[in-house]
């Protein structure tokens, strides 16, 4: 396969505009089952539903029967970390589901959100940032890991319950200009903690 160009998943959300936290989100069909490759190749997601989360992060939506997919696209410095926060028609909790170097999913308690225990992702997937070696920092050997990598998950739909879903994603894997990381929330005003403020997604299907 052939990786899409980076000027092109940056240049990409500059044709799109932002959506209002009142409105949902449309989903593309898709034709076949998609690779997880960190490409976002663009004969792969021809069909998909693209949205802007800023003028520099775009995300693509697409489904076929049984899956959805999504596409996420962050500067090419992003570690383009990944948290989904959706809650099922059908279903009282709110779930996460977590893609950064590590996977793993969670459900909000009464007493609010758990720690994660890693690696126990059940129905989706999302592949890890690409780990790249150990680098000495002084007396500190830290490990590295690969920026620029687009951000693609496969979930199952039938596992989280019915559409339509109510859906929040929070965006990571870039510094300020001190050094902090910066988490951007999708739609911008929304609450891990209160789902009215979320986004609706499958609402027509």
């Amino acid at each position: 396969m052939r990786a899409l160009p980076l000027l092109f998943c940056s240049s990409l959300s500059l044709l799109l505009s932002p959506l209002a936290s009142a409105e949902s989100l449309s989903i593309g069909r898709s034709e076949s089952i998609l690779l997880l490759d960190g490409r976002c190749e663009a004969a792969e997601w021809r069909h998909a539903a693209r949205h802007a989360v800023t003028d520099r992060i775009a995300l693509r939506l697409q489904q076929d029967a049984r899956y959805l997919y999504l596409c996420v696209t962050s500067p090419e410095d992003s570690m383009n970390t990944l948290d989904i926060y959706l809650q099922a028609a059908d279903r009282p909790e709110l779930m996460n589901l977590h893609a950064s170097a590590q996977v793993g999913q969670r459900v909000r308690s009464d007493a609010g959100w758990p720690e994660y225990q890693w690696w126990n992702h059940d129905g989706w997937y999302s592949p890890a940032v690409p780990f790249t070696g150990m680098q000495r920092d002084g007396e500190r050997t830290q490990a590295r890991f690969k920026p620029g990598v687009a951000r693609e998950v496969q979930i199952d739909k039938a596992r989280f319950g019915a559409y339509p879903w109510r859906v929040m994603f929070q965006i990571g894997g870039e510094r300020d200009a001190e050094g902090h990381w910066i988490n951007r929330s999708f739609p911008a005003d929304a609450s891990e903690d209160d789902p009215s403020g979320w986004l609706m997604l499958g609402a027509a299907d």
